[in-house]
């Protein structure tokens, strides 16, 4: 057969490849952030009374807002989901990385999102769930 490949060949190798790619990728959450940048950047008002909890701030009125979340530096938790619930709340869900090691720190994560244009009234209203754990965080964005 010289250089030719067996269609049997070829097609094992196909799916040794994608087993291998699913198998990468089962650790990883497919995030729906625009953006996720390690800290909190210079000039964005957001409200920390509430201790490590999650906050929100606007990076652009009305158009681009950020939810700041705390934990491992390492491997922060990812923005899964991000639903509309009516003009003023959104849902947003955040899921833990599995399958790593990860630090025992808490540091700040900044994660940005474009805000649905089905949003027009404010305050906006964001209930932050997570996949790892039970709690929530109710957030504003006057």
């Amino acid at each position: 057969m010289g250089d030719e490949q067996n269609p049997l060949t070829r097609g094992a190798a196909a799916l040794v490849a994608l087993a291998a790619a699913v198998v990468l990728l089962a650790g990883c959450s497919v995030s729906v952030a625009r953006s996720s940048e390690p800290g909190i950047p210079d000039g964005l008002s957001i409200d920390q009374s509430e201790g490590l909890g999650a906050a929100a701030g606007w990076i652009v009125e009305g158009e681009i807002f950020a939810v700041v979340t705390w934990g491992s530096s390492s491997c922060p938790r990812a923005p899964v989901g991000l639903e509309p619930v009516g003009v003023d709340q959104l849902d947003l869900t955040f899921d833990a990385p599995s399958g790593i090691v990860c630090t025992a720190d808490m540091a700040a994560t900044t994660h940005t999102f474009d805000l649905p244009a089905v949003i027009t009234e404010r305050p906006i209203t964001i209930t932050v769930s997570y996949r790892d754990w039970d709690g929530t965080d109710a957030l504003s964005l006057d």
